[in-house]
């Protein structure tokens, strides 16, 4: 189950259950890394994989895709890929790829082809992997790009499904993460059929400029889908937090207002503040 303790002044308050969950997973923190990009942090993954373990956390989330693999040529180049899997079984952390392909859409010619990729790479990273999520923020692409509509999107998860139960039927499938579940997508997904092809529902969440507070309605959001579908699976939260980096609208707003609000309710004296952060 899923629960939140909000504390106002010393005494913490329990609020109801906002959507059913299991208790506890396994290894229940990760972090979401581009460590099999070039230009990121592949340039120095050792070091970054040490990181990652002294952080506690034990799972990876990162990009597993065709286009970076050079799918398609003679020779598809696995040795990044190689390299991130034999250092994290070196330091003992767990894979969470996300799979994409690199076409404009995912249509009859091309699932063929797709699940020649997709089972390549479950036979040599499955071992290592907690699961594959098939794609991210899928219906961002519908919702600004109008590409990668819920029925395409279906016919892509569905043919994933399939492949990785190939390998493996213990193998899990994630959803492609919602990058906003307020947006009506996962319902018309769903309203396909899409649960009989995933085994975890898989969401982001981002405050963004709001309150963090926001997350309360989203996952009565959330509750009322599972309710509506009937959804009795795990839900994995794979990306959170708030918007901070430099140069992003009301970046102030972090640092002048959520900030000082935490530190007060935990009880840590704050020095200067600027009002403006570069």
């Amino acid at each position: 189950m899923v629960s939140f303790v909000i504390t106002s002044s010393s005494q913490p308050q329990s609020i109801p259950l906002l959507f059913k969950g299991k208790p506890t997973l396994q290894e229940q923190y990760g972090i979401t890394s581009h460590i099999t990009w070039y230009g990121h942090e592949y340039d120095d993954y050792p070091h970054n994989m040490n990181l990652i373990r002294q952080s506690g956390t034990n799972v990876v989330r990162t990009d597993y895709s065709a286009k970076n693999l050079s799918w398609g040529t003679s020779v598809p180049n696995y040795s990044r890929w190689d390299n991130i899997l034999n250092e994290a079984r070196a330091k003992g952390i767990r894979l969470l790829p996300m799979v994409f392909h690199s076409y404009n859409s995912y249509t009859e010619d091309k699932r063929a082809d797709y699940k020649t990729y997709l089972s390549s790479c479950v036979s040599r990273y499955g071992s290592n992997a907690v699961g594959w999520e098939i794609g991210n923020e899928i219906d961002f692409n519908y919702v600004k790009e109008g590409r990668n509509s819920p029925k395409e999107y279906l016919l892509l998860l569905k043919d994933s499904y399939e492949t990785v139960k190939l390998d493996n039927p213990k193998n899990q499938v994630l959803l492609g993460a919602m990058g906003d579940i307020r947006n009506h997508y996962l319902e018309e997904l769903l309203s396909l059929g899409a649960s009989d092809y995933f085994d975890i529902l898989n969401i982001h969440y981002y405050s963004a400029y709001s309150i963090p507070e926001t997350i309360i309605p989203f996952c009565q959001k959330l509750d009322s889908i599972n309710t509506q579908f009937q959804l009795e699976k795990p839900v994995w939260l794979t990306e959170t937090g708030y918007i901070s980096y430099s140069g992003a609208a009301d970046q102030d707003i972090f640092y002048t207002k959520l900030l000082p609000d935490v530190y007060k309710k935990l009880g840590i004296k704050m020095g200067h503040l600027q009002t403006s952060v570069a």
